[in-house]
């Protein structure tokens, strides 16, 4: 058969739009797998940040060195249909329009329209930001890209005397902290990148069926080589009407979950406690599975109970330790911890739902949090009876100048993705299962209600993945 040199650019138009089945699922794959290694690979996160040198820098200097949204853009964009996953790049600048060639900025990136998501950032170290998503639902997304800090003045520890003067969150005034501890190294900047001021992205309408892209997820999901026992991994979208929809279709996800996860706990129904234990953030939890009671606590488990911490354990609202010690004491968090895993009522019939998250991301080094981490992980392995589950920590959104220059100033969005990530990847590592609200988190379109949490009805997926995995199958 002959063609007519007219018909060949429309050939090559159909070859490209509609490649081998093979070949996306090829691209499919590689993408699907990056983000989810991307939420365990702590090493990569940091190693922007190892050589900061340039921190050194005052005035002048160091605003040379730090990324302009003026000068910056968006230098590729690779869009793909309804279905899979498209990502574009972001080339930072100086101030004087120079190409950055050294990583460390934190970024938040939104993308709304028929649905609303958020974009995983990955910093390839040379300047260079990539921004992956998954979109579903085909249509005009609005990209709302966000530079929090520069220089990896959002990934930085604290000072040395930052945890007795800030983990109560009340020692010092506001202003006290943000005048007289750090000011200088404040850095909130939290304002869009220029170049995305009413760019948008048109996603076309699928190549490939809803059957297909199901069967890609969970194919994909098999040959990852990420070994961990992820109860729920929390991606999705958030529609206008804020209702949650995962990736994996809820029957399929189901399926998955009970599958892999079905030997590994002892609990029959109707016996046993189910323990929250963390900080605000876990405290909230329970509230929203206790009132009213939820049928974890009434019918799956025998009833709920919580511990409530910063770093030691507290009532609301009322410290019942003091905060005079100037550095995080591990043997003191692990025998509050022992207190809870080794009560009589801690059977194998129970379940402990952990995390030590915000308030270690507010006032601890990460060296001092990965100790905290591989304590408690040795505790439950060789101490407690029961089924334990990590609980990731939740991302935040946009916060007030005058809180993130004070006492919330290294509770920043890019130290809690790196401690998460070693938290998650250490919990792999020892077959502990875990569920992520991390991303679920991230995409909620109004953000958190005061910097922190968020509505309860944000996590009722989560708590539904929960009772699900302890009844009957």
């Amino acid at each position: 058969m002959r063609f007519h040199w007219e018909t060949w650019p429309l050939i090559f138009w159909l070859v490209s739009y509609y490649p081998s089945r093979a070949s996306i699922y090829d691209e499919f794959k590689a993408n699907w797998c990056r983000q989810r290694k991307w939420r365990l690979d702590w090493r990569s996160l940091k190693k922007p940040c190892q050589d900061l040198r340039y921190r050194r820098l005052t005035g002048k200097q160091y605003q040379a060195f730090s990324t302009s949204l003026s000068q910056s853009e968006i230098f590729e964009v690779k869009i793909r249909p309804a279905g899979e996953y498209s990502r574009f790049f972001v080339q930072s600048r100086t101030h004087n329009a120079q190409k950055k060639t050294i990583g460390g900025d934190s970024w938040r990136v939104y993308l709304e329209g028929p649905s609303y998501l958020a974009g995983t950032v990955f910093d390839h170290n040379d300047g260079t930001y990539e921004v992956l998503f998954l979109i579903k639902e085909p249509g005009v997304y609005k990209i709302n890209m966000i530079l929090d800090y520069t220089l990896c003045d959002g990934l930085i520890d604290p000072p040395i005397d930052w945890f007795q003067n800030a983990h109560c969150s009340g020692n010092l005034k506001n202003s006290l902290l943000s005048n007289e501890l750090f000011s200088e190294m404040t850095g909130y900047i939290n304002k869009p990148l220029l170049d995305t001021k009413n760019r948008t992205v048109n996603i076309p309408w699928p190549r490939i069926t809803e059957a297909e892209i199901q069967k890609y997820m969970r194919d994909a999901d098999n040959e990852c080589n990420v070994y961990c026992n992820v109860l729920w991994d929390g991606f999705g979208r958030w529609g206008n009407d804020y209702k949650w929809t995962p990736y994996l279709n809820s029957s399929i996800q189901d399926t998955t979950i009970m599958l892999s996860h079905q030997k590994q706990h002892d609990h029959t129904t109707g016996h046993g406690v189910f323990w929250v234990y963390g900080d605000s953030l876990s405290y909230y939890f329970y509230v929203s599975i206790t009132s009213p009671p939820r049928p974890l606590c009434t019918d799956v488990f025998k009833e709920c109970n919580v511990t409530y911490n910063w770093i030691y354990p507290k009532t609301l609202y009322e410290l019942t330790e003091t905060c005079a010690e100037m550095s995080l004491h591990v043997p003191r968090v692990l025998n509050y911890f022992r207190q809870v895993i080794l009560r009589k009522d801690m059977d194998k019939e129970s379940a402990l739902l952990l995390n030590a998250g915000a308030h270690y991301v507010k006032t601890t080094s990460f060296k001092s949090y990965q100790e905290v981490i591989k304590a408690l992980i040795d505790e439950v392995k060789h101490k407690y009876k029961g089924t334990v589950i990590w609980k990731s920590t939740t991302a935040i959104h946009g916060q007030t100048a005058d809180i993130m220059g004070a006492f919330r100033r290294f509770t920043t969005n890019h130290r809690i993705q790196l401690y998460n990530a070693f938290a998650n990847s250490a919990m792999c590592e020892n077959s502990i299962s875990f569920l992520d609200v991390y991303p679920v988190s991230e995409s909620y379109p109004p953000g958190t209600k005061d910097g922190i949490h968020y509505k309860d009805e944000v996590f009722n997926s989560a708590i539904d993945v929960l009772e699900r995995y302890f009844s009957p199958h």
